[in-house]
């Protein structure tokens, strides 16, 4: 099995958000363009885990932006997955993605929707942005949207990627969370999980069995002190 390259939330916007710099969309295309090198250096499966364009609005999101996604997206060697985040859809509407969203216009073009087992690659499992997330409780569709996990193929060495507000024990917001313990266990506390939508560098955390990790947000969008500090990565999972 080829190795996989993740992506933290890269946020793309033709207008650099507040108290960004003017380079802030060539700089993120620069990034981006590092990932399909390192991608087709490994032989790697390239995954993104949400938040691929910054605003929801499709009229605030140029058709420049978006055709410059695609010619991207075609460099890598091995097909795009892609794992909806909350700024990819409307109101947090999956069908938002094929209606009104750029993200669509990405999927239409050649990138594959990952959501549920990837029959192509099938050590990969999806989990787009739920509904119903605050103050750690679990979401109404958690349990359906893993449910098939436990039904694939090789799933202690399997890899499933998330957009969804998990935290490290100890790290945990009061607004936004999911218990790593609670996703662990809806994961049969077996495999991996690499999660996007949380910025901030958290690294490798083992819990329940499971072992999840974020590298962190390609983007610097958020400047926080953490985010200056810290060092831009993408992370390589292998089976």
């Amino acid at each position: 099995m080829n190795p996989i390259l993740l992506v933290g939330d890269i946020h793309l916007a033709d207008k650099a958000p507040s108290s960004c710099t003017d380079s802030y969309c060539d700089d993120l295309f620069d990034l981006l363009e590092q990932t399909v090198a390192i991608a087709n250096e490994l032989d790697a499966i390239p995954v993104w885990a949400g938040d691929v364009f910054h605003v929801k609005a499709p009229a605030r999101t140029s058709h420049r932006t978006v055709q410059r996604a695609i010619r991207l997206v075609e460099g890598y060697k091995h097909r795009l997955r892609i794992v909806p985040g909350n700024h990819d859809m409307s109101g947090d509407r999956f069908e938002s993605l094929y209606e009104t969203q750029p993200l669509g216009v990405l999927l239409e073009a050649g990138a594959k929707l990952l959501r549920g087992w990837d029959d192509e690659a099938p050590v990969l499992y999806g989990v787009p942005w739920l509904q119903g997330y605050g103050e750690g409780q679990e979401p109404p569709l958690l349990g359906d949207a893993v449910c098939e996990w436990n039904d694939g193929f090789g799933i202690n060495s399997s890899l499933m990627v998330a957009h969804a507000p998990l935290y490290p024990p100890g790290a945990e917001l009061t607004y936004e969370n999911i218990p790593m313990a609670l996703w662990a266990d809806r994961m049969s506390n077996v495999g991996s999980c690499y999660y996007g939508h949380v910025h901030d560098f958290h690294g490798v955390t083992e819990v329940g069995g499971v072992t999840f990790c974020n590298d962190g947000a390609i983007t610097r969008g958020s400047l926080t002190e953490s985010h200056l500090n810290r060092t831009v990565m993408v992370t390589v999972w292998e089976d």
